[in-house]
C-alpha cells in the first residue's frame, strides 16, 4: 500500500509566502491608484493670484493693487507656456482695474476677451457694461 504524505511545514510556508506577496501587491496597487487620483488636474494657470489677491484685500494700498494687477498680466502672459488655460474672471478683473484707471476702451477689450473665453459670463459682463453707462 502506497501512502501519500504531505509535509505540512512546506505547505504552511507556501501559504504564508503567498499571503505576504498578496499583501505587498495590494499595497503597491493601492499606492498606484491613490497617486493616480491625486495628480494635479488643474487646467488653469493661477500663478501667484491667491497670494497677491490676499495681500490686496488684507492691506489695500496702491502698491498691493499694482502687484495684483501685474500678477493678472503675468497669468495671461504665462498660461500658454505652462500649457494651461487662463482662469475665468482674470480678464474681467483686469478690466475692472483698467476701468478704475479711466481706460474704458481697454476695459471693454478685456471684457470682450473674457466673453470669448467664457461665453457663460455674457449676462454678468452685459450688466457691468449697463452699469458703466448709468454712471
Amino acid at each position: 500500500m502506497n501512502t501519500f504524505t504531505v509535509d505540512t511545514g512546506s505547505v504552511n510556508s507556501f501559504f504564508v509566502n503567498s499571503l505576504v506577496i498578496i499583501k505587498k501587491l495590494t499595497i503597491v496597487l493601492t499606492l498606484i491608484f491613490v497617486t493616480a487620483c491625486v495628480q494635479n488636474k488643474n487646467i488653469y494657470y493661477w500663478g501667484d493670484y491667491s497670494d497677491t489677491l490676499y495681500a490686496t484685500k488684507k492691506e489695500p494700498s496702491a502698491e498691493s493693487k499694482e502687484r495684483h494687477y501685474r500678477e493678472l498680466l503675468n497669468i495671461i502672459n504665462n498660461a500658454q507656456s505652462y500649457e494651461k488655460k487662463i482662469p475665468p474672471g482674470i480678464y474681467f478683473e483686469l478690466s475692472m482695474y483698467e476701468s478704475e484707471k479711466g481706460n474704458h476702451d481697454k476695459a471693454n477689450i478685456l471684457l470682450n476677451q473674457e466673453y470669448s473665453l467664457y461665453p457663460e459670463a455674457k449676462t454678468y459682463i452685459e450688466n457691468l457694461r449697463v452699469g458703466d453707462k448709468n454712471e
